[in-house]
């Protein structure tokens, strides 16, 4: 890491960092094409239900109470192990319920285009392919900036800046204190992290 530091106008440094900024700007595309593609199933089972005939309409509800009941049960279930593994606070708890709500009519109707039209294998191997892509490009986006922000010096910017938001915003001790052990995952030293403690202490002594 030492080598990039102050290689921020290194040509080949600008090089990486407009690399990294046309792997964004393809990761939004394939993100894009992939809604489209999602939009589109959805839009052939909504049309395939409003012909299906009377004989058939109480399969295809039995089908989407069994899904719906299922999903929902899933949902809860994976709140309730963020929530044990502390992952989310409230906030984010109720967005991502609502989200997760508001997808599953969705998710049903992906389920339907499978049984009919047998898009199942399709569906699957695309979401394999995607899910590798977007894995490789967000490692790529997610180093190369790194180095750039090093050989920039923006790095040590950012954390002095978070730092300050931190120790000076009006946020209680206790979730300082948090926000400033989390700092730990984005390069602070521990050492660091222990003198901001303390004089967080010191502050709540006042």
């Amino acid at each position: 890491m030492e080598y990039w530091k102050d290689e921020g106008n290194n040509k080949r440094m600008q090089t990486y960092h407009k690399i990294s900024n046309l792997l964004k700007v393809l990761r939004i595309f394939i993100l894009m094409f992939s809604l489209f593609i999602f939009v589109l199933l959805i839009t052939q089972s909504i049309i395939y239900l409003s012909g299906v005939t009377i004989f058939n309409v109480n399969m295809i509800i039995h089908l989407i109470t069994d899904v719906y009941n299922v999903m929902i049960i899933m949902l809860i279930f994976g709140l309730i192990f963020m929530i044990i593994k502390k992952k989310l606070n409230e906030k984010e708890l109720l967005i991502m319920f609502v989200i997760g709500f508001l997808l599953l009519p969705e998710i049903i109707l992906l389920v339907v285009h499978f049984a009919v039209f047998g898009s199942f294998m399709f569906s699957f191997y695309y979401m394999v392919i995607l899910i590798i892509v977007m894995i490789l490009i967000n490692h790529l986006i997610t180093r190369i900036d790194e180095l750039y922000n090093i050989a920039t010096g923006s790095n040590e910017l950012k954390m002095k800046e978070k730092i300050d938001e931190i120790l000076f915003g009006e946020e209680p001790i206790k979730k300082k204190r948090i926000a400033i052990r989390k700092l730990g995952k984005l390069g602070l030293d521990k050492k660091f992290i222990r003198m901001f403690l303390k004089l967080l202490e010191y502050i709540g002594e006042i």
